[in-house]
């Protein structure tokens, strides 16, 4: 059942004058509320927003091996505000690491500190007959932190790729690989994180009212064959989250 996360109240000072916040925390996971429309409250000064966009997947290693789902966006009012979604990690290439997404911010909003989602990390193929083991490739960082680590590997063994952690749309890690025989085993290319959007929408600009759209994560590539080694599946990247600070005086 859907439901709002995080009310908090607290007061600060701003010019000698007390402003009085709540925030709301709308967000994807057990506890959802996905999409809705968020009302402001009367009397709301400016609003403070804060989101991020959905995380990509990990690639799986191995030949063959599933490339992640991209991310989705995170939206707040139409098209006001956009935290871009990031972009899959491909499997089966030495070149698939995942970008992170971008962002949007339209008048009447005033960016603040609106970045960019960082990119996966890319691996190699292993050189069949070598023996060799290669982690897979790490998540990307949202600006909240949480990429998802590359799996784990030795020879003979492999690990999947870690999800981004929750409520932070970082990307999944690619799992790892070995490889014991005549053929390249891919290792997992991770996933990118979504973008940041922060903005201010200011005193005599506060609509009634607002769309929203909280992005999801995408998926976690699956292993492919291990070619004489091993493979394992990559890590799902993040869900996004909006978090609304309302001012009033």
């Amino acid at each position: 059942m859907s439901k709002i996360l995080g009310v908090h109240k607290y007061s600060t000072l701003t010019s000698f004058t007390t402003t009085v916040i709540t925030s709301n925390a709308f967000t994807n996971g057990t506890t959802v509320q996905v999409a809705g429309t968020y009302i402001p409250p009367a009397n709301v000064l400016y609003l403070l927003i804060r989101m991020v966009g959905g995380g990509g997947g990990g690639a799986g290693s191995g030949n063959a091996a599933g490339s992640g789902g991209n991310g989705s966006s995170t939206i707040f009012g139409t098209s006001l505000l956009v935290a871009g979604s990031g972009a899959q990690g491909v499997g089966n290439t030495t070149g698939g690491r995942g970008a992170g997404g971008g962002f949007t911010v339209t008048a009447p909003a005033v960016n603040l500190s609106s970045v960019p989602g960082g990119d996966g990390s890319g691996q190699s193929g292993n050189a069949g007959g070598l023996n060799i083991a290669d982690d897979g490739g790490n998540g990307g960082n949202s600006f909240f932190g949480g990429g998802g680590a590359g799996g784990a590997s030795s020879s003979g063994a492999t690990s999947v790729g870690g999800g981004g952690k929750a409520g932070t749309g970082s990307g999944g890690g690619g799992g790892g690989s070995s490889s014991n025989g005549a053929t390249i085993v891919y290792t997992g290319n991770g996933g990118g994180a979504g973008g940041y959007a922060e903005a201010i929408i200011p005193a005599g600009s506060v609509a009634a009212s607002y769309t929203f759209t909280v992005g999801t994560g995408g998926g976690g590539g699956s292993a492919g064959g291990g070619g004489g080694g091993t493979a394992a599946a990559g890590g799902a990247g993040a869900d996004g989250v909006i978090i609304i600070e309302e001012h009033y005086v």
